[in-house]
């Protein structure tokens, strides 16, 4: 029997992975843009790689964690996500 903690831990790695793909698009867009527009996309990118760099701690922390600890520990991984996927959606819709 598969346990709840790794079916979790597949979900966050999914998530992770979603929201890589997506500032990757975010910056090739980037690419394409005039100078005062992509300073601004860049800032974002920035601000966006910094959230994930957090979620993938957090992720990190689940993955380590003993027992039933990791339990507590995935509120805090789905505000994380909720935050970074609002500022990617934002992001996106701006440029």
């Amino acid at each position: 029997m598969i346990n709840k903690k790794k079916i979790y831990e597949e979900k966050v790695q999914s998530q992770l992975d979603e929201a890589r793909a997506e500032i990757d698009k975010l910056k090739a867009r980037s690419k394409q843009r005039k100078a005062d527009v992509k300073i601004e996309l860049n800032r974002k990118i920035e601000n966006l790689e910094h959230k994930r760099k957090e979620l993938e701690a957090k992720a990190r922390e689940i993955k380590h964690a003993s027992g039933d600890a990791w339990e507590d520990l995935k509120t805090g991984f789905g505000d994380a996500w909720d935050r970074l996927k609002q500022s990617i959606d934002d992001a996106r819709s701006n440029f």
